[in-house]
């Protein structure tokens, strides 16, 4: 008898410690539950917020486009404003990004084809030929374009082009829409074929065949252009090759010429305009083949500014000790997260592009206080100096944060079981 109940409550001793193990196991998953739940929660809100500048940037985007397609500098209370279509491209790029509540990729081609429509031609622009595009002036009434006129001028040919061709290839990874890209090939191929022409013998793009300044800033969005260009060419316009053999045969000498442009570049940019004794890239290259030499942090532009622009458009890891070092080095001198370069007349715009520079770089509490003074300074009125590039920037500077937000959601609860508002 003794023996049976030790039997008993062996087992009852057993069923004890089964039962608080699974209670036990019940709390600890339901307390970490509770706590991705909470976590998730702070994510998805962050997310919601970005969101939301996102909406308002687009729909002041959206507010500077005009009848014919084109987005204005910013659009005048006059009724004559700018055409700039460096800017108008970032502004683009932003508007089909993704995020926004609404689509505007109808917007989008509307501006496209207004670009492309709008291409200089060699009698047009006889320096640096077929293919550039000038800035424009507007008149209009509302959104109605009134008159429309060149101005003969442009700040840049590599920027414009390079600017461009990312935009396409933004609204292709966003849409799928390869039949609207293939319908203007043609047009689209002048305008890889002017950036190539204006890529020196050395591997750098030159601001144009008049200037032939090579800037740092400038290459860092022409190796973007070039790398995307390359996608296009592969990804669009080869993926259902031209039934007609010459085309085809011509798509395939211009993929070779661009591959060979972008390896080119991206070693003059590195054994060119990056000084790896004093750790800086320099400003850039003159047009007697001088070094346009990189004289302090404190000169905020060109010389600040372009130690950030190979980080923005992917030239450098954001990870690498070089692109850690610039990035805090520029923070050290500038906090441009309290938009201080604006206020103490280093510059005449909010720069948005640094605030993605910093989400590029993963530094979410900048990008969180930039975002709080530009929304308390500018979002309800967009008031001068506000133009769309600084929108534009904006919204992408979102964009990087959403991502990094969803990352974080996804590997806290990579399957998507924990419920959340």
């Amino acid at each position: 008898m003794k023996s049976r109940s030790k039997i008993v409550l062996l087992h009852i001793s057993i069923l004890l410690i089964l039962v608080l193990s699974v209670g036990l196991t019940s709390m600890l998953l339901v307390n970490k539950y509770q706590a991705i739940q909470e976590k998730k929660q702070e994510y998805t809100d962050k997310i919601r917020y970005y969101k939301s500048i996102i909406d308002i940037e687009c729909n002041w985007i959206k507010g500077n486009q005009v009848s014919n397609g084109a987005l204005l500098f910013r659009k005048s209370t006059t009724g004559e404003s700018d055409i700039v279509p460096y800017f108008s491209n970032t502004a683009a790029l932003a508007l089909i990004n993704g995020s926004s509540t609404l689509d505007y990729s109808d917007d989008v081609r509307q501006y496209i084809d207004w670009y492309l429509s709008h291409l200089n031609s060699e009698v047009s622009d006889p320096v640096n030929g077929d293919g550039s595009i000038f800035n424009y002036r507007i008149t209009h009434v509302d959104e109605l374009v009134v008159s429309e006129e060149s101005t003969g001028e442009y700040d840049s040919v590599d920027s414009y082009a390079a600017s461009f061709i990312t935009l396409l290839a933004g609204y292709y990874e966003q849409t799928g829409d390869s039949e609207y890209l293939i319908s203007k090939s043609a047009d689209i191929q002048r305008v890889i074929r002017v950036l190539l022409s204006i890529i020196d013998t050395d591997g750098l793009a030159m601001i144009g065949n008049d200037g032939r300044v090579k800037y740092t800033m400038d290459n860092a969005e022409v190796n973007k252009g070039l790398e995307d260009a390359v996608f296009l060419i592969e990804e669009v316009f080869l993926i259902d090759p031209p039934v007609n053999h010459d085309e085809t045969a011509q798509l395939n000498d211009l993929e070779t010429q661009v591959k060979d442009a972008l390896l080119r570049n991206t070693d003059a940019v590195e054994n060119l305009l990056w000084n790896s004794k004093q750790m800086h890239y320099e400003i850039g290259i003159g047009k007697d083949n001088e070094v346009l030499t990189y004289t302090g942090w404190e000169i905020f532009y060109p010389d600040a500014t372009a130690q950030m622009f190979p980080v923005a458009f992917g030239m450098i890891d954001p990870g690498s000790k070089r692109a850690e070092l610039l990035y805090e080095s520029f923070c050290s001198e500038y906090a441009w997260e309290k938009m201080e370069p604006l206020h103490d007349g280093s510059t005449n715009h909010y720069w948005c592009v640094l605030a993605y520079s910093g989400a590029v770089m993963g530094d979410i509490d900048r990008v969180d206080s930039f975002l709080a003074a530009y929304q308390e300074q500018v979002l309800d009125n967009h008031n001068d100096p506000m133009y769309i590039g600084d929108a534009g920037w904006c919204v992408l500077a979102c964009e990087e944060m959403i991502s990094i937000y969803t990352d974080k959601i996804n590997q806290i609860d990579p399957y998507g079981i924990v419920a959340i508002e």
